[in-house]
């Protein structure tokens, strides 16, 4: 769809994505609440299944958007803006990080034959992990691209993000299993 994106681009490669992929604003959505909301960013912390804390070495704001080091946008919107004015800006950040990631996302995936809700659950991964994370499950991947979600659920959880992010991998895990195999 969009070989070179360019950072102006990206909200309306956001909305060009939903007009052309409408069924992925359930992704957009289930995304956006799994990520959570923060308005002044900061590390994340959190604890992996085995009970190890972890915290990010990347700064967070908004809905899961991972700042690059000296990024202090943000600072000046709220100073301009205040509260109002620095949600709205995670909100503009969120829809271009949906947009960028969808795109690059869904070219992992033979859209010809792939459910759109298996999709949609690749998607939500590069939101959170990245396409080249995401691009690493080679067999989740695989079995997609095959219509064999049930085994493409399997996959998912046998990987380091399903440890480090347990309950949100097996609720797409559980998602991914749900879906009918093709073939």
């Amino acid at each position: 769809m969009v070989e070179n994106l360019e950072k102006k681009d990206l909200y309306n490669t956001y909305m060009e994505i939903l007009k052309q992929y409408p069924w992925l604003e359930k992704a957009y959505n289930r995304t956006k609440k799994n990520e959570g909301f923060i308005l002044i960013p900061r590390q994340v912390k959190y604890t992996q299944k085995d009970g190890k804390e972890i915290v990010e070495k990347f700064t967070t704001g908004g809905h899961g958007h991972k700042m690059a080091t000296g990024d202090n946008e943000w600072e000046q919107v709220y100073k301009s803006g205040g509260t109002a004015g620095l949600t709205q800006y995670w909100e503009q950040k969120y829809d271009e990080d949906f947009g960028e990631k969808a795109v690059k996302a869904l070219k992992l995936l033979d859209m010809n034959k792939v459910n759109t809700d298996a999709a949609g659950i690749i998607v939500e991964m590069a939101l959170q992990i990245g396409v080249k994370g995401v691009s690493k499950f080679t067999e989740t991947l695989k079995h997609i691209n095959k219509g064999h979600y049930k085994e493409a659920s399997s996959e998912m959880l046998k990987s380091e993000w399903a440890n480090q992010t347990y309950p949100r991998a097996i609720r797409l895990s559980d998602l991914m299993y749900s879906i009918n195999d093709t073939q």
